[in-house]
């Protein structure tokens, strides 16, 4: 027997004596007092294994949290853009974060992908705007027991946001014009989940949102839109 075994036998000794601070239901303050007090008469490695036995007895664990859904986008307004004109079109997205789950909310964070093919028309022109985003998405839900809505805030920043704008003439040829940024565009909103399958292991929500998007479409063009979300999360 090497010495990490024997370290480790030496540790589930002593867990007898802790386990009835550590069972399921126990306050998480308790339990962090009790792992706080044990582990400095630990070495490192038995403390490292009894923080991990910790967490899993604990109501704060990680799980996946995946989101698909499409929406719409208006009210976008652009530079130039008449006041009874906006900028509108369609939202599809992806969103995975990992879940942290409290007592009374749950917290994610991760990424998302997200396409939104618009059009627009600008002294008398029309023009085709899409928009392909991918970056870093954050939330807080709410999730007190025997509630079914769960409401939640969500933030997220765009990592790579691209822009392809179309003019389109009288012979419906596009002549289009390419547009890369980092870290330019961000979005922020609000919406409520609702379960709708009952499953022992896997929860799935519907969901409903609204988000204000804020993205460039060139380097000195800024495009400011309202979108509302509907789709489907699962919780694994």
């Amino acid at each position: 027997m090497n010495a990490d075994e024997k370290s480790l036998n030496r540790l589930c000794r002593r867990m007898p004596a802790l386990s009835p601070a550590l069972l399921r239901g126990t306050p998480l303050s308790r339990r962090i007092s009790a792992f706080a007090k044990t582990s400095c008469k630990l070495p490192l490695t038995q403390t490292l294994i009894f923080f991990l036995l910790l967490t899993a007895s604990s109501n704060l664990f990680a799980l996946m949290n995946i989101e698909a859904y499409t929406g719409y986008a208006f009210g976008g307004k652009i530079p130039g853009l008449a006041s009874t004109d906006s900028v509108t079109g369609m939202n599809f997205g992806l969103r995975y974060d990992y879940l942290y789950r409290f007592d009374y909310f749950d917290a994610g964070a991760g990424g998302y992908f997200q396409y939104t093919p618009m059009s627009y028309k600008l002294d008398d022109r029309k023009y085709a705007l899409t928009k392909f985003s991918v970056g870093i998405d954050t939330f807080a839900r709410l999730n007190y027991p025997n509630i079914d809505i769960h409401p939640y805030v969500r933030y997220g920043i765009a990592v790579f946001d691209k822009a392809e704008t179309s003019l389109i003439d009288s012979s419906n040829v596009a002549v289009t014009k390419v547009e890369e940024f980092k870290f330019k565009a961000y979005y922020l909103g609000a919406g409520f989940s609702y379960p709708i399958v009952p499953m022992p292991v896997i929860e799935v929500h519907a969901f409903i949102e609204y988000l204000y998007d804020v993205s460039l479409i060139e380097k000195n063009s800024e495009l400011r839109e309202h979108k509302i979300n509907i789709g489907i999360l699962m919780a694994i």
